[in-house]
């Protein structure tokens, strides 16, 4: 196990957050951050990516920009530590303002500056505390290449980048947009939202990968992530809101369309303010949290006895209630809501009729088409098909 007192001694050599983790979840924090400056609470994807990354016999290092790095160590079966972010130049320019916008963290966060050495040295003093295994820091240099790491040319080769942009006319587009499209996310105006979206400059979004697909499911991904958080200042509660960035963000990975990502980015930024728009308009707190049951539980079987028994109130009383508030029923609304999901899924998605129905937990494909042609007045294969040609 990790000492307390190695593990505060590594925070003081770092400046960074460690972090223990049991079965994948952080049971631990030593530096003290906010929860909305700590990258691997505000970006459940960016955390369960590096869940995802192969379990090694030696601290894993990683890097974000080439400049911000992490690590996990993984100490036993069970527990874990992850380690950063620190940036191991003095001098990060833009990169700093790119790594907050990814994941989600407050703008007012620094990140600390740490040389390679001292990081990687505090890495193996937590892996020996941890493991019992001595390790140098030349293997674990040669083991992950970067031994021939160059700080001051990796410098230069991103001051040079910069100025190159800027002499290039390449510039970002303006912050104030983002911040008009993310307000209105916030405080749920689907109309300045639909604006904004309209709006064109001839700045560029930034480069975040080489490969042009690449390019697009990463700059869609930021932006998914963004409004959830703005969704959630807007008063939606934060496991709706990572549960909807989640969802889309997996339907994003699995598009190899760039019109298609980009509309369906458009179409989900859309769905954070209409949520927002829908809750505040809701003045009765067992809609608001009707409401959320139903999106969290969309690919399960919903009754309103379901969500009356979550809400620990009669049936019939949310029945009235949801009558009076939305001027349908609560039965009506949730298969609107399955049909939205289904309308999403045909539009953006390659999984066919079938497994739509499934996925939304449908009894048979014939009962789920006639309820999408009920509200859509066409059948979901007849809808794709549409959808398709209107692109070409």
């Amino acid at each position: 196990m990790i000492s307390d007192y190695i593990a505060k001694l590594v925070v003081r050599m770092l400046h960074t957050e460690i972090r223990i983790t049991a079965d994948k979840t952080i049971v631990k924090r030593y530096a003290g951050l906010e929860e909305n400056q700590d990258p691997f609470l505000t970006d459940k994807g960016f955390l369960q990516t590096v869940w995802e990354r192969k379990p090694l016999s030696i601290p894993d290092i990683f890097s974000e920009y080439s400049m911000i790095y992490y690590a996990r160590l993984d100490i036993d079966s069970k527990t874990s530590v992850l380690a950063g972010p620190v940036c191991v130049m003095e001098n990060m320019g833009e990169a700093e303002q790119w790594m907050r916008k990814a994941h989600g963290i407050a703008d007012d966060v620094r990140i600390p500056y740490c040389d390679m050495t001292a990081f990687l040295n505090g890495i193996l003093l937590i892996y020996y505390e941890g493991t019992g295994r001595e390790i140098s820091v030349e293997e674990l240099c040669k083991y992950h290449g970067i031994s021939g790491w160059n700080k001051e040319k990796d410098i230069e080769k991103f001051q040079k980048n910069i100025f190159r942009r800027k002499e290039e006319g390449k510039l970002h587009n303006p912050y104030q947009h983002e911040q008009r499209k993310l307000k209105s996310i916030q405080e749920g105006r689907l109309k300045e939202l639909a604006e904004c979206q309209k709006e064109v400059y001839t700045g560029e979004l930034g480069k975040v990968a080489e490969n042009p697909l690449r390019q697009e499911k990463n700059i869609s991904i930021i932006v998914i992530v963004l409004a959830s958080r703005a969704a959630i200042r807007g008063g939606i509660s934060a496991e709706l809101a990572f549960s909807m960035a989640d969802h889309y963000i997996i339907q994003i990975k699995r598009m190899n369309d760039l019109i298609a990502i980009r509309a369906a980015t458009m179409e989900y930024e859309t769905e954070f303010a209409r949520l927002v728009n829908r809750q505040r308009s809701a003045t009765n707190l067992y809609v608001k949290k009707a409401e959320e049951y139903v999106y969290l539980h969309l690919h399960e079987p919903i009754h309103v006895s379901d969500i009356a028994g979550a809400l620990k109130i009669h049936p019939d009383y949310l029945t009235k209630v949801f009558q009076r508030e939305k001027g349908i029923s609560a039965h009506e609304y949730i298969q609107s809501e399955k049909m939205r999901e289904a309308e999403k899924l045909l539009s953006y998605s390659d999984y066919s009729v079938s497994e739509i129905a499934a996925f939304l937990s449908f009894n048979s494909q014939s009962h789920f088409s006639k309820c999408f042609r009920q509200i859509y007045g066409e059948t979901p294969a007849a809808y794709r098909r549409n959808i398709k040609e209107e692109r070409i």
